[in-house]
């Protein structure tokens, strides 16, 4: 009985590596296509490279895109305070969209897994 449950135990750790390697890749191509699409749009560049990682973007790195989206329309907002540090925005950036990928990714699993089950 105890190698079954060492052997159940080091499949969810594995699952859970998995789904921690999965959930940061994902995070960070989203937050370097993010920055890479606003380095180019200041220089120009051409249209068909905004498309492509527009696709990624508003498909698998849209948790990203939105609270990236979000975390700028609040920014200048903040009472008390004219403009924050742009460290303080890329750290709250990085950290909201790592959380939001994050239980986005594990929600998609769910879903997943369940309608496997049914």
């Amino acid at each position: 009985m105890g190698s079954s449950s060492s052997r159940v135990d080091t499949e969810a750790m594995t699952k859970l590596a998995r789904s921690s390697i999965a959930i940061i890749a994902s995070w960070l191509i989203s937050l370097a296509v993010a920055v890479f699409l606003l380095a180019l749009g200041d220089f120009g560049g051409p249209a068909w490279v905004f498309v492509v990682c527009g696709l990624w973007l508003c498909t698998i790195g849209l948790p990203t895109t939105l609270s990236l989206v979000a975390l700028a329309g609040v920014w200048g907002r903040i009472p008390g305070m004219e403009t924050p540090p742009l460290a303080a925005f890329a750290i709250t950036a990085a950290t909201l969209s790592l959380a939001a990928q994050a239980i986005c990714f594990h929600t998609a699993m769910r879903f997943v897994t369940r309608r496997r089950q049914s």
